[in-house]
C-alpha cells in the first residue's frame, strides 16, 4: 500500500462511496496497521467535513487504531486532536466507553501508555474539550479513584469544570491527595455564583498553598476586593511554599497594582522566591505595557463621610465620552479600582456601586456676581453646563442665583421662588431658567437654601441633593441662621454639598449633619471641575471604604480605574478637597 492508494480513495469516496469504501478496507486488512495510521495521519489534519475523511475516522475508530495516537502530542497538536474527537463523537455517540477502557493499564500496552502518565492527562485534556453534550462527564468522575495521581488530579480538575459545582467542590477539599484538592478549586475558576465563593473562601483556610493560591487567584478573578489584602498576607506568611504562592498569584492577576510589593523583595534571602518574584514581575511589567490612558474615560473622585470604625472614604464616578455625549460606566468590578496614598498601594477596601434606577432631584444655589472684571470671577453658566452633560434623563434639576454685594434690599417678595421656578428634566429648560428677565436673586447664599430646600421636599420618592457653591463677595457676619439650616435640610431628607474656597466651620458642619460632602478649593479656577466631578458622582457613583496606609491626614490619594485596554485616573489632594467631618487644617 502507498499514501496515494489512501489518499486516492479519500479523494474519490463523494463519487464512488461503495467502491472506495471497499477499497480502504481492503488496504487496511492487506497492509500493516501501523503503515495504514502513518498513511492516514497526514490526511486527518485538514477539512474533517469531506466524506471520505469521515469514513477514514470511522475505519480507524472501528479498528481501535486512532484514540491512542490522539494523545500523542508528537502526531497531532492539540487542536488538530480536539478538532478530531469532535467528530468521532458523531461518529461514535458512545465514545465515552472507548476512552474510558484505554485508562484501564490491564489490557495492552498501548493502553498502559495512555493510562499514566502525560498520554492518560492530555486524552482527558482532549475529552474536556468535547462539546457539552458529550457523554464525557461520568468517565471524568469514575477517573477520580485512578491509580496514577496525575490522572486523578486531572480529572478532578476537568470534572469540577464541566461539572460547576460548587458543592461538588466542597467534597474534594476533604481529599487526602492535595493536588486533587487544589485541581478541584481551580475548576471553579470563572464561576460566578453564592456557593462557588463561599467555597472559595472556605479554601482560603486550607492547610496546602496550593489550594489557598488557586483560591485566592479565583477569588480575585471574581473581582472580589477581599482577596486582595488576603493574596498580600502571604507573602509574609512563616512557610516558603506558602510565599510562592503569594506571588505566583500576583503575577497571574496581571495587576500592577501588586509590583511595588514584589519589588521590594527582590533582595529576599531565599532564592526560590527571588526567582518567582522575578517571573511574576515580569508578567505583570507585560500586562501593564497592554493598558493606556484613556482620553475618553473620566474618573471623578471626592471625599465621603466614614463609617464608624473606618479610616477613610470616597465616592467615585467613571464615566466615558462616546459619539452621543458621556455616560456613565456600570458594573465595574471591586478589583478595577486601584488605590494609591503616597505612592503606596492602598490593600484593604471594598467597593459598593450605588442605586442607579432611582431618581435624583438637585438644586443648585449658585453666585451671580455683578462685575465679571472682578479677580475672582467665575464663569458659573459654563461650570454648570458643563455638569449639566452628567444629568440623566429621570433627574430633575433647579437653579437658582445669590447675590450678596450689599447692593440688594430683602424684600418679601423676594423671599420665595416665583411660580415658573421648578425642577425641569430637559437640559434646555434647565439653561433657559439660568438666564430668565427678572430672575429671582436672594441676598444670600443662606435665603436661597431656606427658600429650595421646600421645593425639594416636594419631589416624591427621589435622592434629594442641594449643591451649594460658596462664593460671594462680602463675608457673613451672623452664622447662627447657617446652624439651624441643618434642621430644615434633614427635615427635608436633603443632604447639603457645599464647594467653596474657605474652610468655614460652619458649612463643614452643615455638610456633615446632612451627610453631603464640603469641597475646599485652592483656586476659583478649580470651581468647574468640583462642580462638574460632584454631579457625576452623584448621578452614577461607586463608594469606597478603604484602611489608609499612613498616618499622614493630607496623604495624596490617587484613583485609577482599570478597563479592558485603558485605564482613567485621577488625583485627590487632601490639602485642596476636605471631607466635612475631619479637622484637616
Amino acid at each position: 500500500m502507498t499514501n496515494t492508494d489512501l489518499e486516492r480513495a479519500v479523494e474519490e469516496f463523494a463519487a464512488k462511496p461503495m467502491a472506495n469504501a471497499k477499497g480502504m478496507r481492503q488496504l487496511l486488512s492487506e497492509s500493516n496497521r501501523e503503515a495504514f495510521l502513518q498513511a492516514a495521519i497526514p490526511l486527518l489534519r485538514s477539512d474533517l467535513n469531506q466524506p471520505g475523511k469521515q469514513y477514514l475516522l470511522t475505519l480507524l475508530l472501528m479498528n481501535d487504531l486512532i484514540l491512542v495516537p490522539l494523545a500523542d502530542p508528537a502526531i497531532f497538536s492539540f487542536d488538530e486532536a480536539v478538532r478530531i474527537a469532535g467528530q468521532l463523537v458523531k461518529i461514535q455517540p458512545m465514545l465515552d466507553h472507548k476512552m474510558r477502557s484505554l485508562f484501564d493499564t490491564t489490557q495492552n500496552q498501548a493502553a498502559q501508555n495512555a493510562g499514566t502518565g502525560d498520554f492518560g492527562v492530555r486524552l482527558l485534556e482532549i475529552m474536556a474539550s468535547l462539546p457539552s453534550d458529550a457523554r464525557i462527564s461520568s468517565v471524568l468522575f469514575q477517573l477520580l479513584d485512578h491509580s496514577n495521581l496525575k490522572i486523578r488530579s486531572k480529572a478532578a480538575l476537568l470534572a469540577g469544570r464541566r461539572k460547576q459545582n460548587s458543592k461538588w467542590v466542597e467534597q474534594r477539599l476533604s481529599d487526602s491527595d492535595l493536588r486533587v484538592r487544589a485541581n478541584a478549586v481551580e475548576s471553579l475558576w470563572g464561576v460566578d455564583s453564592p456557593g462557588a465563593r463561599e467555597v472559595l473562601f472556605a479554601a482560603v483556610t486550607n492547610s496546602n498553598n496550593r489550594v489557598v493560591g488557586n483560591a485566592l487567584f479565583g477569588l480575585y478573578r471574581l473581582g472580589e476586593a477581599a482577596s486582595i489584602p488576603l493574596i498580600v498576607d502571604l507573602l509574609s506568611h512563616a512557610q516558603t511554599n506558602f510565599r510562592l504562592s503569594g506571588v505566583w498569584v500576583m503575577g497571574e492577576t496581571g495587576d500592577p497594582r501588586f509590583l511595588p510589593l514584589l519589588t521590594s523583595m527582590l533582595s529576599d534571602p531565599d532564592p526560590q522566591i527571588r526567582s518567582a518574584v522575578f517571573r511574576s514581575i515580569a508578567k505583570l511589567k507585560q500586562a501593564k505595557d497592554k493598558y493606556s490612558p484613556s482620553p475618553n474615560l473620566r474618573v471623578y473622585v471626592a471625599p465621603s463621610a466614614p463609617e464608624p470604625g473606618e479610616r477613610s472614604a470616597i465616592a467615585v464616578a467613571l464615566w466615558v465620552r462616546g459619539i452621543g455625549g458621556v455616560q456613565p460606566v456600570s458594573d465595574v468590578r471591586p478589583n478595577q479600582f486601584v488605590l494609591f496614598e503616597d505612592a503606596q498601594p492602598v490593600t484593604s477596601y471594598e467597593v459598593h456601586e450605588n442605586s442607579r434606577n432611582e431618581a435624583l432631584s438637585i438644586a443648585f444655589v449658585l453666585p451671580r456676581p455683578r462685575d465679571s472684571d472682578l479677580p475672582s470671577y467665575v464663569p458659573w453658566q459654563q461650570a454648570f453646563e458643563t455638569a449639566l452633560g452628567h444629568k440623566r434623563k429621570c433627574d430633575s434639576w433647579l437653579s437658582v442665583k445669590y447675590v450678596s454685594d450689599g447692593a440688594a434690599t430683602p424684600t418679601a417678595s423676594r423671599d420665595a421662588l416665583p411660580p415658573d421656578s421648578r425642577f425641569h428634566t430637559d437640559p434646555e429648560d434647565i439653561l433657559a431658567t439660568l438666564e430668565v428677565p427678572g430672575n429671582w436673586r436672594p441676598v444670600s447664599p443662606l435665603k436661597a437654601m431656606s427658600t429650595v430646600l421646600p421645593q425639594l421636599r416636594q419631589c416624591v420618592g427621589t435622592r434629594r441633593q442641594l449643591v451649594l457653591l460658596y462664593h460671594p463677595e462680602l463675608p457673613e457676619t451672623d452664622w447662627e441662621p447657617w446652624r439651624e439650616l441643618a434642621g430644615l435640610a434633614l427635615s427635608c431628607r436633603v443632604n447639603v454639598h457645599v464647594i467653596a474656597l474657605e474652610r468655614q466651620p460652619e458649612l463643614v458642619q452643615l455638610a456633615a449633619k446632612t451627610s453631603g460632602t464640603f469641597t475646599r478649593l485652592a483656586t476659583p479656577g478649580g470651581f468647574e471641575a468640583a462642580l462638574e466631578g460632584l454631579c457625576a458622582i452623584l448621578a452614577a457613583g461607586y463608594s469606597i471604604r478603604y484602611r489608609s496606609t499612613t498616618e499622614d491626614a493630607l496623604a495624596t490619594l490617587r484613583v485609577r480605574v482599570y478597563q479592558p485596554g485603558s485605564y482613567g485616573e485621577v488625583t485627590l489632594n487632601a490639602r485642596d478637597y476636605v471631607l466635612a467631618d475631619t479637622e484637616v487644617a
